[in-house]
């Protein structure tokens, strides 16, 4: 009797970013590329705007360890070059939010970015941040041979996604947090950019 495995976590993890970062016209996800040591490379293609892809390398994490196994992701220009970026420690709260709308702004899940600064109390902001990235009210959904889905998917809200993608903290103590866009709430018509 063959009994169901599931997917490796490091092809869950390339998945999420694909489902999610790539829901983008202008960004390409590859597969895996297996290593020597055992380990993965994510590449991930930038198409038509080196500061998007600039932006994206600054809020997307540049490795995920996954049990004992090391997923580097790697983000490419449209000229195939690897993009690096140099630290954010002098970066403004403005500066940060700024760097998630330029990365995200053309991506379907992505609804805008909310500055907490004189919105919420200080307590509300100690907890949420100064950055909230708003995602649109969207399930990501795909097979990956779930052994407690009946059809074996995957299946999470987008907003729970990003947030275990994407870097939440930078330099100045400035937090990020994320958010399910919610048209009937107030603060909804704060948004930095969308």
């Amino acid at each position: 009797m063959n009994f169901p495995t599931q997917s490796p976590s490091w092809n869950t993890l390339r998945d999420k970013i694909y489902y999610t970062i790539g829901k983008d016209p202008y960004v390409e996800v590859s597969n895996l590329v297996p290593l020597e040591d055992g380990n993965y490379t994510l590449k991930i293609k930038v198409y038509r705007s080196i500061n998007k892809a600039k932006a994206l390398r600054a809020i997307l994490s540049k490795e995920y360890k996954i049990e004992d196994v090391t997923v580097n992701v790697i983000i490419l220009d449209s000229d195939n070059n690897e993009i690096t970026v140099g630290p954010l420690s002098n970066y403004t709260i403005y500066d940060i939010a700024s760097i998630f709308c330029i990365a995200l702004h053309s991506n379907r899940l992505f609804n805008g970015v909310i500055i907490t600064d004189g919105l919420l109390l200080v307590e509300q902001e100690d907890m949420i941040g100064q950055i909230v990235v708003i995602i649109n009210k969207n399930v990501v959904q795909f097979y990956n041979s779930n052994l407690s889905d009946l059809y074996g998917n995957y299946t999470e809200l987008a907003t729970k996604i990003f947030e275990e993608l994407l870097i939440k903290e930078y330099p100045l103590n400035i937090k990020v947090s994320f958010s399910t866009s919610d048209d009937s709430c107030e603060l909804q018509n704060n948004l930095y950019c969308y």
